[in-house]
């Protein structure tokens, strides 16, 4: 998967296709593969989301039920809820304040030590988590996830603790990914609500000024018709 470029998408696709996955086993391994390249490179999440609707009919005799598949399709849609799920409502602040809390009775040098553990372990995290929604959104814009779905996402985002900062970004990112398909005449009074709720946001000022921006950001761009100012998504070659 390291050499997957627009270049070379249709041969790495067609070798994955014919590698022999005659297993349970061997299809999880390539969704486990898959889906940890998505979640550690979110700029390349287009890329991993075409991949995996191309290769998503690949199936394998479950090793659980005798005479049933697995298709490799459910197998990642079922690992990508799993890491949405994980996302909690905890309040970062309140997480810092308990982990120093914790090591104050340490030697200078370890508490040292365990703050560059918990800061890498809380990045890596935050990583995860945006590249988990980045390709999520993608699946979804190649119809691998209903519209239902995103709409569940985003009331989770959205109803979690403003004061869980990564859960906006998470949202603003996701609704700035899919939300040209789904601001339809249809789902008009969910979109109203979703950014009635970033307004009310907005107006309590709790936010860092890096969430303010990214909020006003997306409420500019939904004001625009969902064409972006500019495009610095992609990735760069």
């Amino acid at each position: 998967l390291n050499k997957l470029t627009p270049e070379k998408f249709d041969k790495l696709a067609n070798d994955v296709v014919a590698l022999e996955i005659n297993n349970e086993a061997r299809l999880r391994g390539v969704v486990r593969l898959l889906h940890d390249k998505a979640l550690a490179e979110p700029i390349f999440s287009e890329a991993y989301a075409k991949l995996a609707s191309r290769i998503a009919k690949i199936k394998a005799p479950s090793g659980e039920n005798v005479g049933e598949a697995v298709t490799l399709r459910k197998v990642l849609l079922t690992s990508c809820q799993r890491e949405f799920e994980a996302t909690k409502d905890d309040r970062p602040q309140e997480q810092e304040k308990k982990f120093l809390a914790e090591i104050e009775s340490l030697e200078p040098a370890e508490q040292k030590a365990r703050k560059v553990e918990y800061e890498i372990a809380r990045d890596l995290l935050q990583k995860r988590q945006l590249g988990n929604i980045c390709f999520i959104g993608e699946l979804f814009k190649l119809g691998m996830l209903k519209e239902a779905i995103m709409h569940e996402c985003l009331i989770r985002l959205l109803s979690l603790s403003a004061a869980n900062e990564a859960s906006l970004e998470l949202m603003c990112k996701l609704m700035s990914t899919i939300g040209h398909k789904l601001d339809h005449e249809r789902a008009t009074s969910r979109m109203d609500q979703y950014f009635h709720k970033i307004s009310r946001i907005l107006e309590k000022g709790q936010t860092t000024s890096r969430i303010r921006f990214m909020l006003l950001d997306l409420i500019d761009l939904k004001a625009s018709n969902w064409v972006p100012r500019r495009d610095d998504t992609k990735p760069k070659t």
